[in-house]
């Protein structure tokens, strides 16, 4: 499936705003988009929307591997697998990433950038 500008914009209106004001009320109007650098994402019907909601977005590194999408969702997954737990040493902080990260089915890595966009909402 191909992602235009006008679908990419679909979906942060449709929702990612939504979703953001629903789980994070306090941050409406008041936070930092941070993308890649795709052409979808830099189309100008995207860069217009994101002005007229007054969303700021962060510059993302050309060639930067360490800023890859799918660390926004392997940090999400993991923190949801750790949470509510305490730690009493860097060791046992070790291994229980090293087990929530093994327990992660291969394929949700490879789906990971298509999971976290909402892609099949696109047609």
């Amino acid at each position: 499936m191909t992602i235009t500008g006008e679908c990419y914009r679909d979906i942060l209106k449709n929702q990612l705003l939504p979703a953001a004001a629903e789980k994070r009320p306090e941050l409406v109007g008041n936070f930092i988009l941070h993308q890649d650098n795709a052409p979808p994402y830099k189309a100008r019907i995207v860069t217009e929307f994101l002005v007229e909601q007054g969303i700021e977005t962060l510059r993302h590194l050309p060639y930067s591997p360490d800023f890859a999408s799918s660390d926004f969702w392997l940090f999400e997954t993991l923190k949801l697998s750790l949470r509510g737990r305490q730690f009493l040493s860097r060791s046992s902080l070790g291994s229980a990433v090293y087990q929530s990260l093994k327990h992660i089915p291969k394929d949700s890595y490879k789906n990971a950038r298509k999971i976290g966009l909402g892609v099949g909402n696109c047609v």
